[in-house]
């Protein structure tokens, strides 16, 4: 079995949906949609708001909790990008984005109402 550390799937996540915030809602949701399309043998290592929290905890320079959303702070977009770049193979990144193209198909309009709520 070859893990995935859900720190890098959320990274990723805030990479491709090129958004300022996703809730834990929509993190809850794109993790499950990269659980049930990785390739045989391979898992996604840590799920739900602990998931949410190990991210919190090891990227607080890029990222940080309003409510129930992580938003990246300013001007973080190009430091999340280099974090989270070459960290996986090709094949599981393009894997990622598929991901996020299915789970912004199902939640466009929560997605654009999320982004509309963000207090800084």
């Amino acid at each position: 079995m070859k893990f995935i550390d859900s720190d890098i799937i959320i990274g990723k996540a805030l990479i491709y949906s090129d958004l300022e915030c996703l809730s834990f809602q929509q993190i809850y949701q794109y993790l499950n949609i990269v659980g049930v399309i990785l390739p045989e043998g391979y898992i996604v290592d840590g799920y739900g708001y602990n998931a949410i929290q190990s991210f919190l905890d090891n990227y607080t320079c890029i990222a940080k909790r309003i409510n129930d959303k992580i938003v990246l702070k300013e001007n973080k977009n190009r430091q999340i990008n280099e974090f989270f770049e070459t960290i996986l193979s090709e094949e599981i990144n393009e894997i990622l984005k598929r991901a996020i193209d299915i789970f912004q198909d199902s939640s466009l309009h929560i997605i654009e109402g999320e982004q509309k709520n963000i207090k800084y």
